[in-house]
């Protein structure tokens, strides 16, 4: 499990209850991200972070076990004050 330290929520999407997002986690190429506190999860894509390639199998099934206690959700995404401020004013334009 890879701790976020930084903010990848806004690109790849946080939990739909509280905008956060904690961890990912690779099984194989695709990584999940999860939010511990509301035991969900959703999934960012595959083979775009490097992780995987340096995890094995082991570690893939320990991921896929921790994982099935997580809901599938759809994630939540966060506009950045640019698209925010493009909404307002295409909204005015019409």
């Amino acid at each position: 499990m890879k701790d976020l330290k930084h903010e990848p929520c806004s690109e790849f999407g946080a939990c739909p209850e509280c905008g956060k997002c904690d961890a990912y986690m690779n099984v194989n190429r695709n990584h999940w991200l999860v939010c511990h506190e509301h035991k969900y999860k959703w999934c960012a894509g595959l083979d775009l972070f490097g992780t995987w390639r340096d995890e094995n199998d082991d570690t893939w099934d320990a991921n896929a076990e921790h994982l099935a206690g997580y809901a599938t959700v759809i994630p939540r995404y966060f506009m950045t004050a640019f698209e925010e401020l493009r909404q307002v004013q295409m909204r005015g334009a019409a």
